[in-house]
């Protein structure tokens, strides 16, 4: 048979800032694109066509065994042609739709024996990419500078889309139109809206990092007060992330976790359990519970623990700029730290205002827990 690459999802790519046009952190974008993500349903470039061909039928054939590979396997020499000279001309939108549909194709190959609701035992694991298909991903992932070729956030929920009206950002109360899903892996609906409630947590992201940086702010100016404002405006915008991530009533909300149970088994190698999946949706690939961990100074996992382990391998599956956010959020300069330093240290500022910081960071944890 033809070659076969590497087992996909490991080894390590360059990183590089360029992603900082797409994906830069502001109170205005949060975590969310820049820009809306490139849509590629009128293009003519013939290799778009075909990963996006063959992403699209991932549902399809992934129900019937070998399928799904076969075709794969069949339009694998068409991968030569995503070297690094083509990739390095790609425009970054087009970019990172490359990665989104090329991890979607990778995951549904390698694990495809997963996808039936009851699969058979001992036919879960990872099988291994045609060289080319192998090599096409590294390129493009070197080129966004993610140093771990496999299924990240943002291919499955930050990059997954296209916007319907082209009316600009995604962030929460903006006029942006409908997002349509690009890719899937089940041909269900429960699926659709299971990644559309993840988008919609992660539209709450804008009022997070305005409420973090401004709280950042007020800490370099030694103002309680103002530090105070901004726990609170933080406090809010975590109960909007509980409130966006809601199940729907009834048998469709059960479906979706259902849904949750069948990704698990495209999204992970065999043996991958409800906690990992947990930890990759939750705590991992989004910066948006790390960064909100960070800036309060709340304490850290464990070391050693599987969860601050699947923490610290998911921050090179970030976009470039989500990792430097929240590598900028430092234990030392913490909203905890600064409470503490302000009730043993600086006795000048009104016990009222050291009584609501203290008061709007605990409400800050609760909202945490609550999420």
């Amino acid at each position: 048979g033809a070659a076969k690459g590497p087992c996909p999802f490991a080894g390590a790519a360059a990183p590089t800032d360029e992603s900082a046009a797409l994906w830069a952190v502001d109170g205005d974008h949060g975590f969310l694109p820049r820009s809306p993500p490139a849509d590629w349903r009128t293009s003519r470039e013939p290799l778009f066509l075909c990963v996006s061909r063959l992403a699209k039928a991932v549902p399809f054939a992934c129900a019937t065994r070998g399928t799904f590979r076969s075709l794969v396997d069949a339009d694998a020499p068409k991968f030569a042609a995503i070297d690094r000279n083509f990739v390095a001309g790609l425009r970054l939108v087009d970019a990172e739709r490359l990665r989104s549909l090329l991890a979607f194709v990778a995951a549904a190959y390698a694990r495809c024996d997963g996808a039936a609701a009851s699969p058979r035992p001992g036919t879960l694991g990872d099988r291994r990419l045609p060289a080319d298909v192998y090599a096409a991903l590294g390129h493009v992932s070197e080129r966004l500078g993610r140093p771990r070729k496999k299924m990240c956030y943002a291919d499955c929920v930050l990059y997954n889309w296209t916007d319907e009206s082209a009316a600009g950002h995604w962030a929460e109360g903006t006029r942006g139109g409908a997002a349509s899903l690009v890719a899937r892996f089940l041909a269900v609906s429960e699926e659709d809206a299971f990644w559309k409630l993840l988008l919609a947590v992660e539209r709450t992201s804008p009022r997070i990092v305005a409420a973090i940086l401004r709280g950042r702010e007020a800490m370099r100016l030694r103002a309680a007060d103002g530090l105070g404002a901004a726990l609170g405006d933080l406090r809010a915008a975590l109960r909007a992330a509980s409130e966006a991530h809601v199940f729907r009533p009834g048998p469709a909300g059960r479906g979706e976790r259902v849904v949750m149970r069948r990704l698990r088994h495209f999204l992970f190698p065999a043996g991958g359990t409800d906690a990992d999946l947990a930890a990759f949706l939750y705590t991992g690939d989004s910066a948006l519970l790390p960064a909100c961990w960070k800036f309060l100074g709340a304490p850290r996992a464990p070391p050693g623990s599987d969860l601050q382990a699947t923490r610290d391998a998911a921050r090179r599956t970030m976009p470039g700029p989500h990792r430097d956010f929240v590598d900028s959020l430092d234990a030392k300069t913490s909203a905890r730290s600064f409470v503490l330093g302000l009730t043993s240290e600086d006795r000048r500022a009104p016990v009222h205002t050291l009584a609501v910081v203290e008061a709007e960071y605990n409400g800050c944890l609760d909202e945490l827990g609550r999420y």
